[in-house]
């Protein structure tokens, strides 16, 4: 019994998970499409970067050597031997760099961030374009199934037609309009077949590997009736937002690592000397080092306003894209319930439009109408199908594309 209830709730969580088909698609994209393992590789960037950032804060150490020869051999320790030679090894540690050890922490906490944000946006930006084409791919192939369907019902009718038309019942005039008709949505069914064909090479490219539709139920229209829940507060906090405040968080301490130029720097540098120039006692030494620049013809103050210039222009997009984003979202909440009225109200012409056609071709079976409004009928009810299935895919990739906006990934 055990075992049954497992295999069931397995069953039942596949269903859910695969309801139409996209997240399938986008774990395929995740790991096949070369765009998720060039967002491993800025990933890795960021980690050296951080690396980097980290490494400025130990001191160098390196050795040095040299070999003189002249004048400046001559005033060290050999004397009238003009050839000289020194080896040391030495350490600098930068005691106090204008304050730019500080932003340094900071940077290390801002730059991860970046690189995490601006990936989740690539990631989900992809996803929105698998969700635009799965579902413009979703509509003609199921408006391609329902016109294959309507073509057959309709090749029935003509026969029944054409027989009726040799006994002399019917005028020839109905058959030749039923061939006109036939022939229009045969057409139509080639320009649906290419949008098909469209749309698959689309999704060959966004995957990274073939498309294959393997959804069998139509959509239900009804689980993407609701709007995300507190879409507001998470609005506040969707990746471009988090990667504006990064942003503007790393301008703000390049800002004052140019500034740090005005202060002065101190360094501690020791040497070891394996092979000396001058004679002394020992053979090391110890210096604390200062330096101040005190005047740089503008060029400090030039590049601070520059750094200035672009954490203003951060702060401006933020603002943009904040005022944006809610312009945004408010239309496709707005969308997403239109969407719905409107499915609600097909649903209603539909099933008028099928009792119709039945009725009709109960009437023209009995010659009280003609052909001509039968046909009328059929095009109408294909009609009215057509636009039923567009706006039911309309609203299943406007629900994905309201949750990719907030930055769920869905998978």
């Amino acid at each position: 019994m055990k075992l049954i209830i497992f295999i069931l709730l397995v069953f039942w969580n596949s269903i859910a998970f695969s309801k139409d088909g996209l997240k399938d698609l986008l774990d395929l994209a995740d790991k096949n499409h070369q765009l998720f393992k060039r967002n491993q590789i800025e990933k890795l960037k960021a980690e050296k970067e951080v690396s980097l950032l980290k490494s400025k804060l130990f001191p160098e150490i390196s050795i040095l050597g040299s070999i003189d020869y002249g004048n400046k051999s001559l005033s060290e320790k050999t004397g009238l031997n003009r050839w000289d030679s020194e080896i040391k090894a030495r350490l600098v540690q930068n005691i106090y760099n204008g304050g730019r050890e500080y932003t340094y922490f900071n940077l290390k906490k801002i730059i991860p961030k970046i690189a995490k944000n601006d990936t989740l946006i690539k990631r989900l930006d992809h996803f929105a374009k698998i969700n635009t084409n799965y579902f413009q791919y979703k509509k003609s192939s199921t408006n391609l199934t329902n016109l294959k369907k309507q073509i057959g019902t309709l090749e029935k009718a003509l026969r029944e037609v054409q027989r009726r038309s040799k006994i002399g019942r019917v005028s020839k005039a109905d058959f030749y309009s039923g061939q006109s008709q036939l022939q229009r949505l045969n057409a139509n069914l080639i320009s649906i077949e290419s949008e098909v064909l469209f749309y698959q090479s689309e999704l060959d490219q966004l995957i990274g590997v073939k498309f294959v539709d393997k959804t069998l139920n139509p959509i239900n229209w009804k689980d993407y009736a609701d709007l995300p829940t507190q879409w507001e507060r998470k609005l506040k906090s969707i990746p471009q937002i988090k990667l504006l405040n990064a942003q503007i968080q790393n301008d703000q301490e390049q800002v004052k690592i140019v500034k740090g130029d005005y202060k002065p720097t101190i360094s501690l540098e020791s040497n070891a000397y394996l092979d000396k120039r001058v004679n002394g006692i020992d053979n090391y030494d110890i210096s604390i080092n200062l330096k101040w620049s005190l005047f740089s013809f503008g060029q400090t103050s030039n590049q601070v306003e520059i750094e200035r210039a672009k954490l203003n222009l951060s702060k401006a997009q933020k603002q943009e894209t904040e005022k944006n984003i809610n312009t945004f979202y408010e239309t496709l909440t707005q969308r997403h319930l239109k969407k719905i009225n409107q499915i609600t109200s097909l649903e209603k012409a539909l099933k008028m439009s099928q009792e119709s056609y039945f009725f009709q071709t109960g009437e023209y079976k009995k010659g009280l109408i003609s052909y001509m409004d039968l046909s009328r009928s059929l095009d109408d009810l294909i009609e009215v199908e057509r636009q039923l299935n567009n706006a039911i895919n309309d609203l299943a990739m406007n629900w994905y594309s309201l949750n990719l906006f907030l930055g769920e990934s869905l998978i």
